[in-house]
C-alpha cells in the first residue's frame, strides 16, 4: 500500500456552533412545552396547536440526532495501492469503490474552492458547469471533509473526481508510484 488516509469532520469551532445552535433552538423548544403544559401560558397562541407543539418537540430533536450521527460518524477513506484507488465515505459510500490505475486519464493535487466549486463539504457535485456535465452525461464530483487542498482525477471516460487530503505530498508521492509515467494535469 502506497498511500492511506482516513479524515473525519470535526474541529473545535465546528462543535461549539453547533452545540450553540441546538441549545438555543432546544431552549426555545423546551420553554414552549413548560410554558404550554405545566405553567397553562400562551407562548404559542397563534403559532401552532398542541399537536404541532407535540410534533414539534418529536422532529426536531430527531434531526438533530440523524444531523448530528451523519456528520460526527462521517469518514473518508481513501487507500492508494499498486492496481489503483480505493475509497468510502461511510456511512454514506458504505461500499468500497475502486478505481483502477488504467482507468485515470490525468491527476493533480491542486488547491479548490469548496463552497464555490462544490456547494461545501461532504459527497458533492460540481456546482460549476452543471449544464454542460448534464448535457455531455460527464460527472464532476467531490469526496471531502474539510481544508482546500484534493486530489483531482480525470478518468479515461471523461469523469472528474476529486478526493480531498490534509496530507498534499504524501498522496502527490503514492500517485506517482500509482502512475509514474502518466501526465500530471
Amino acid at each position: 500500500m502506497y498511500y492511506k488516509e482516513i479524515q473525519k469532520f470535526g474541529s473545535i469551532p465546528l462543535y461549539f456552533t453547533m452545540g450553540l445552535i441546538y441549545l438555543s433552538i432546544l431552549s426555545v423548544l423546551i420553554y414552549a412545552l413548560i410554558n404550554h403544559f405545566i405553567m397553562k401560558g400562551d407562548f404559542i397562541n397563534g403559532h401552532t396547536d398542541e399537536n404541532g407543539l407535540i410534533i414539534i418537540s418529536i422532529f426536531i430533536p430527531l434531526v438533530f440526532v440523524i444531523f448530528g450521527y451523519l456528520l460526527f460518524a462521517s469518514k473518508l477513506i481513501v487507500e492508494i495501492n499498486e492496481k489503483g484507488i480505493k475509497y468510502s465515505f461511510k456511512p454514506l459510500i458504505r461500499k468500497e469503490i475502486f478505481i483502477p490505475k488504467e482507468n485515470i486519464k490525468s491527476w493533480e493535487v491542486r488547491k479548490y474552492r469548496p463552497i464555490v466549486e462544490y456547494g461545501g463539504w461532504g459527497v458533492k457535485p460540481s456546482r460549476k458547469r452543471r449544464y454542460w456535465n448534464k448535457r455531455r452525461n460527464k460527472v464532476n464530483n467531490a469526496l471531502n471533509v474539510r481544508g482546500n487542498i484534493g486530489l483531482q482525477l480525470t478518468m479515461i471516460s471523461g469523469n472528474r473526481l476529486l478526493i480531498g487530503t490534509q496530507r498534499a505530498e504524501a498522496i502527490k508521492r503514492a500517485m506517482k508510484k500509482l502512475i509514474p509515467d502518466l501526465m500530471i494535469m
